[in-house]
C-alpha cells in the first residue's frame, strides 16, 4: 500500500534546499576565516619584525646619541605594544570565528535532521505485508450514504484518516466460518460437535468442521424481517484447508445435533402445539 506522498516531497525538496544553503554558508565562513587568518599572520609577522627591528635600533647605543638612544627605547615599546594587540585581536577573532562556525553547524545539523525526518515519512508512507498471503480490501465508510450504507471498496485515490482499516491480510493457516444460530436451537449445540459445511464457491465438496464457539448472549438480527429475530453467534472451524476458500466467501454448515433412527426431519420452526400435543402440518 502506498500512500500520496506529493506533499512530504514537496516538503522534502524545501529541506534538502535549506540543507545545501547551510552547507554552503559553512564552506563560505571556512573560506573567508581562510583569508582572515593569512591577513592576520602577516600582520603579525610585520608586528614581530617591528619588535626585532627596535631592539637592533636599540642595541646602537654606543653609536647614537643619547636622544636618538631614547627614541629608539619608546619605538621598541610602541612595537610590543602593538604586537600585543595584533596577537590579540588574532585570539579574539578565532573565538568569533568558531562561535560562528559552531551556529552555522548548527543550523546544518538542524537542516539535515529535517531532512532525515522528511524522508523517514516517506519512507513510512509506504507499508509492505508481513507475510504473503491473499489481502481483502475493506468498505470505505465514507462514501457510503448518511447512515453508512451502499459504500464500496477502498479506491485508488480515496483520503485515507487515521486509524482507518484499509486492508486485511488473513492467516490462512485455520480457515473459520461466522454462521447465526436460531436461538430455539441453542440447547441442542455444544462445543466441539462435529459439522459439515458447504461452499458455495467449491462446488461438489462437503467440508468437515466442529464447532469452536458460541456466543453467551443472544443479538437482535434486523436483516431476516419483521419481527426481528434473536440468533447466537456461531463459529466453526474446518478440519482442512483448500487454496479454493478465500476469506468472505458465503457458506451453510450442517450440525447433527441428534440421530433418531426411522424418524422425519422437520425444522423447529414447522412444529406447533394443539391441544398439548406437538404437531406438523403437511
Amino acid at each position: 500500500v502506498e500512500f500520496d506522498a506529493t506533499s512530504l516531497k514537496q516538503r522534502l525538496m524545501e529541506r534538502r534546499s535549506e540543507l545545501k544553503t547551510a552547507e554552503g554558508e559553512i564552506e563560505q565562513t571556512l573560506a573567508q576565516h581562510k583569508i582572515t587568518r593569512e591577513v592576520q599572520q602577516t600582520a603579525l609577522m610585520k608586528a614581530k619584525y617591528d619588535v626585532e627591528r627596535a631592539k637592533l635600533d636599540l642595541g646602537k647605543r654606543d653609536l647614537v646619541s643619547k636622544i636618538e638612544y631614547e627614541g629608539a627605547k619608546l619605538s621598541l615599546g610602541d612595537a610590543e605594544q602593538r604586537l600585543k594587540e595584533v596577537e590579540a585581536r588574532a585570539l579574539s577573532t578565532i573565538a568569533a570565528a568558531e562561535a560562528e562556525l559552531t551556529g552555522k553547524r548548527r543550523r546544518r545539523d538542524k537542516a539535515q535532521y529535517d531532512v532525515d525526518r522528511a524522508q523517514a515519512s516517506i519512507d513510512a508512507l509506504i507499508l509492505r505485508a508481513p507475510a504473503d498471503g491473499t489481502v481483502n480490501i475493506l468498505q470505505n465508510p465514507r462514501s457510503g450514504g448518511p447512515f453508512g450504507g451502499g459504500g464500496v471498496e477502498f479506491r485508488e485515490g480515496d483520503r485515507a484518516w487515521p486509524g482507518a482499516s484499509i486492508l486485511e491480510l488473513p492467516d490462512l493457516s485455520s480457515i473459520h466460518l461466522e454462521a447465526r444460530l436460531d436461538e430455539s436451537d441453542r440447547g441442542r449445540l455444544k462445543v466441539g460437535q462435529p459439522a459439515t459445511v458447504k461452499i458455495e464457491a467449491v462446488p461438489g465438496k462437503d467440508f468437515a468442521a466442529k464447532v469452536e464457539r458460541i456466543s453467551v448472549l443472544a443479538r437482535v438480527d434486523f436483516s431476516s424481517g419483521w419481527p426481528p429475530v434473536r440468533n447466537f453467534d456461531l463459529r466453526l472451524i474446518l478440519d482442512e484447508r483448500d487454496p479454493r476458500i478465500r476469506p468472505g466467501m458465503s457458506a451453510t454448515a450442517r450440525i447433527a445435533a441428534d440421530k433418531l433412527p426411522n424418524s422425519t426431519l422437520v425444522p423447529a420452526e414447522a412444529i406447533f402445539q394443539k391441544d398439548g400435543r406437538p404437531i406438523v402440518y403437511k
